[in-house]
């Protein structure tokens, strides 16, 4: 019961501790691939929490002016009782900005493009466009590999692309056993092996890696 009390107590400072962690943490990590994770899980996080984010920022930027003369006033004003303006009233309002920072990073939308399961390999492959909210043309195009479960996935290749998502073809290859991604449908960008990478554009240019 103890540790329900102080859970309870202290619920709104856990929740914005996780947010904060998951959004400037956890979620740039995954999509740079340096760690993995949940693909839907950022999904949702981007596609859900965006929006609310962005209304947000608007009530933020309306309420500043109110905020910042409420606190001149709390630390002016020489009475005692004036003083509890900061306990009965600033700090839920500094609960709107502070809410606004912590899910700044969810405003970098995450959208989901093609999916492409390999089974002989266990292990499914999306292709995912990030890029600002509303924002459907500048922006990284991502191939993530995950396990058949989508509980474990990683980010293994992305591209910059001015022209939008959808930019990747996935291409299973059955007598070589490798999956190639095409893009736009021409140049082979990318080639790898069910435990490995083969080719990887970025790092041998002007190269096709259909070549491997």
């Amino acid at each position: 019961m103890q540790l329900l009390s102080w859970l309870s107590n202290r619920f709104w400072w856990i929740l914005f501790l996780g947010l904060t962690i998951y959004g400037w943490l956890l979620y740039p990590l995954f999509t740079h691939g340096f760690t993995a994770g949940p693909y839907w899980m950022f999904v949702f996080y981007t596609q859900y929490l965006g929006p609310i984010e962005l209304y947000l920022a608007i009530l933020s930027y309306h309420a500043a002016v109110p905020i910042i003369v409420i606190s001149i006033l709390c630390f002016i004003l020489p009475k005692k009782r004036y003083r509890r303006l900061w306990d009965d009233g600033l700090k839920n309002m500094l609960f709107l900005p502070l809410t606004t920072l912590i899910l700044c990073p969810s405003l970098i939308a995450l959208q989901p493009g093609s999916i492409s399961e390999i089974k002989p390999w266990h292990q499914t492959y999306y292709t995912a466009f990030q890029a600002p909210l509303f924002d459907d043309t500048y922006g990284d195009e991502l191939l993530i590999q995950c396990q058949l479960s989508g509980l474990l996935c990683r980010s293994i290749y992305s591209n910059r692309t001015s022209v939008g998502g959808g930019s990747f073809d996935l291409i299973y290859q059955n007598e070589t056993d490798q999956l190639q991604v095409k893009l736009h449908g021409q140049d082979v960008v990318y080639t790898r092996s069910r435990n490995q990478k083969i080719c990887d554009m970025r790092s041998i240019p002007n190269r096709d890696c259909g070549g491997n």
